[in-house]
């Protein structure tokens, strides 16, 4: 059995009238069949679906056709049509088998009534493709530029089913421009093409690969598609997107339209994104919210929020991703609405009444964080004096400032007050002063003559002084002066007069009562006279300052000078207070010596007046009777506390003899006119060699020289000393130290350089 085809059937004819004729000739044939036997191959190849015809030949035991017998054809799959034929005249019947879709042997069965049956196989390969679909590889995703994981692949199938191997399959990039290699694929046993590879293209997104079957048996094409998405690379650049070289108001947050915004992208310009983008205020003094932000999905990262810096300027914010790149956002801040308004220049200035200003005054206008704010409305408004200003109304420039064209005084001395007003702002106020002409007076305000009491301040010494007009005139130099430095200081000599032209000064008085001229003097004008009288303060207490409990040699002078002070009752000295020192009438031979011209003999002594500080003295010598001397020191005036204070001392007997020598400062070398570095001491002993105390010793130097005393007495120790000071002529100096009554004593020496 074979495929039907039409000279085959030609030779069959001519066998089956030859096979007829001979049959012809034997007329004891017999009619029941005998075998079925297959004209042709019984074996046939073909495709699944294809047509195949299939001829029987039905014989009877003498191996002649027969006519007329049913023949019945069976397939195992696909069909036969007709299924039954009846033999011809030749013995022939026929029946066209279509082969079923299964792939690879199939079997028909023909029989004939009480015959063997005979059985056709055919090899059955698939039918030709009637579809493509995805095998492998379609929705892969892969990095732009890179090759998708798995190969695409199709499955090209016949109309039943059935994988067709050997069929080519042309692979087409058909978008996103990737590439392939092996783009002529030939499916393989399963029915398979594989393309060689498939790369996407190098910009994100979409990527589609069409497959298409090329056979010539086709009269519609046959094809499928792959759709794979290129995703972006590695991250490779960071560019600003949005929010540089804007500005914005320092010190305020940028509105979120405007914040600084990145694109990261990979090496071929794709969006990326989950990259971290860092943002940092490197300048400009500002600071972020949200400083780390994620890019989306079209690689986008916004800062999450910015307040400029408080000062105008640029603030310059940094975006950095890591390992990636930096992109630099400069956003300028701007001043914001006017916050205040203060003076600039100008204030405080004096002209001449009536006149221009020198200067213009000027304001600057700024913001709540201080910085100028331009463009800005100023108006100057005069307040008083009855000033006038040129140019009132003025704009800031861009350092905030504005400048009245000018202002003009008012024709009366005095103060004059204009305003710098803003909108809605405190204004400005500017003082400038009207000042009178030349001084052409000067007169006395306060009275002729001021008493103070001493170690106080007085009240004021104070002069007007006036110009022509009679206006006072301010900011005028008045020179105070006293003729007596006794009577106290002035609190100041030159004294510039104020807005009213007045001048004064003050008297700080010392302790001595005096009466002085005060005087005040501007320029060439006629002086004005004041009078100063420094009155006593008022004593209240008196004590001793030194000079008691002394002893000295019987009818000779003590050591130290019996002295008392007196003060008032804030403890201050007070001067001028008589103090009377008398010596006691029992004590024959005493007596005071006075230490100043000023003092008063009274009964038995002297009326002492105190000096500047409070301190009044008298030199006392013994009677000539050794025991006690007393002095009293009675100050003259009511309510004295310690009033009076007694001096006591020790008349000692004239010692019979003594021994004197240098104790210490002999041979010594000091500047002329200084104290030598050792005070002179003598030591006096008796004759037995015992140190005599309370013995008088008198020192007397020769020449220029000085003695802190004429007189010392020996102490406990037999030593007596003094302080000297050398002649102010260079050369030998000497000493003489005696005993007083005795003429007993020593010479020191010197060297004054």
């Amino acid at each position: 059995m074979r495929l039907f085809r039409p000279r085959a059937l030609a030779r069959v004819a001519l066998l089956g009238a030859f096979v007829v004729a001979t049959a012809c000739d034997n007329t004891t044939e017999p009619t029941n069949p005998s075998s079925i036997v297959a004209v042709g191959s019984q074996t046939v190849t073909g495709r699944a679906g294809d047509a195949v015809q299939v001829t029987v030949r039905v014989l009877n035991s003498n191996g002649n056709p027969l006519s007329g017998q049913g023949v019945t054809f069976t397939p195992t799959t696909g069909t036969a049509n007709p299924s039954t034929v009846s033999t011809d005249a030749n013995g022939q019947a026929t029946t066209t088998w279509t082969l079923g879709t299964a792939v690879g042997t199939q079997t028909l069965n023909a029989t004939v009534a009480g015959v063997t049956p005979i059985t056709f196989s055919a090899t059955v390969s698939p039918g030709k493709p009637a579809s493509i679909t995805v095998q492998a590889g379609n929705n892969q995703s892969a990095a732009v530029g890179t090759a998708v994981t798995t190969a695409p692949s199709v499955l090209v199938k016949d109309a039943a089913g059935n994988p067709v191997q050997g069929i080519s399959v042309v692979f087409t990039v058909a978008s996103g421009g990737g590439s392939v290699t092996n783009a002529v694929a030939t499916t393989n046993a399963q029915g398979i093409a594989t393309v060689g590879s498939f790369t996407l293209g190098s910009t994100a997104g979409a990527n589609t690969l069409t497959a298409q079957v090329v056979d010539p048996t086709l009269t519609s094409p046959l094809t499928t598609s792959f759709t794979a998405t290129g995703t972006a690379g590695a991250a490779s650049r960071v560019t600003a997107q949005r929010g540089t070289n804007i500005s914005g108001v320092a010190g305020v947050a940028l509105g979120a339209t405007n914040l600084p915004q990145v694109l990261v992208t990979d090496a071929n310009n794709n969006p990326v994104a989950g990259a971290q983008v860092t943002f940092t205020v490197t300048s400009g003094g500002g600071t972020v919210t949200g400083a780390t932000q994620t890019t989306n999905a079209q690689g986008i990262a916004t800062l999450g929020g910015l307040t400029l810096g408080q000062t105008v300027g640029p603030n310059i914010i940094t975006a950095n991703v890591q390992g990636v790149g930096s992109t630099v956002f400069t956003i300028a801040g701007t001043a914001g609405a006017p916050a205040t308004v203060t003076i600039q220049s100008g204030n405080n200035q004096s002209v001449p009444a009536g006149s221009p200003l020198t200067a213009a005054p000027s304001v600057l206008v700024r913001d709540q964080f201080g910085n100028p704010v331009s463009g800005v409305t100023v108006t100057f408004v005069p307040t008083s004096g009855n000033g006038s200003v040129l140019g009132g109304t003025q704009t800031t420039n861009a350092q905030g400032i504005a400048a009245a064209g000018g202002f003009t005084v008012g024709a009366t001395p005095g103060t004059n007050t204009f305003e710098a007003r803003v909108a809605g702002l405190p204004p400005a106020v500017f003082t400038a002063t009207g000042q009178a002409g030349a001084p052409a007076t000067i007169t006395k305000v306060t009275p002729d003559t001021v008493v103070v009491t001493a170690f106080s301040q007085s009240g004021p010494f104070t002069v007007l002084v006036r110009d022509a007009a009679g206006f006072p005139v301010q900011g005028q130099t008045v020179t105070f002066a006293i003729d007596s430095a006794k009577a106290g200081t002035l609190t100041a000599t030159s004294v510039q007069t104020n807005a009213q032209g007045q001048a004064s000064v003050r008297l700080d008085a010392g302790a001595v009562i005096d009466t002085a001229v005060v005087t005040a003097n501007v320029g060439n004008l006629n002086a004005v006279v004041f009078i100063a009288v420094v009155q006593q303060n008022v004593p209240t207490i008196v004590r001793e300052v030194q000079g008691n409990g002394q002893s000295a040699t019987a009818g000779t002078m003590v050591g130290i000078n019996p002295t008392v002070e007196v003060r008032d009752a804030n403890g201050r000295p007070v001067a001028g207070v008589l103090v009377n020192f008398q010596v006691n009438p029992g004590n024959q031979g005493a007596g005071l010596l006075p230490l100043s011209n000023d003092v008063i003999p009274i009964n038995n002594g002297f009326s002492v007046p105190t000096d500047v500080n409070g301190r009044a003295a008298v030199g006392w010598q013994l009677g000539g009777a050794p025991g006690q001397n007393i002095l009293n020191a009675t100050v003259s005036a009511p309510s004295i506390t310690n009033n009076p204070i007694v001096f006591t001392a020790t008349g000692t007997a004239i010692p019979t003899s003594a021994v004197v020598t240098i104790f210490a400062g002999d041979a010594q070398t000091a500047p002329a006119g200084t104290l030598v570095p050792t005070q002179p001491a003598v030591l006096v002993k008796n004759a037995a060699g015992q140190p005599l105390a309370g013995v008088t010793v008198q020192f007397i130097p020769n020449g220029n020289g000085t003695v802190s005393n004429p007189t010392a007495q020996t102490d406990a120790n037999g030593i007596a000393r003094i302080s000297w000071r050398l002649s102010t002529q260079p050369g030998p100096n000497s000493l003489s130290a005696s005993v007083v009554g005795l003429g007993v004593g020593v010479v020191f020496n010197a060297i004054g350089q």
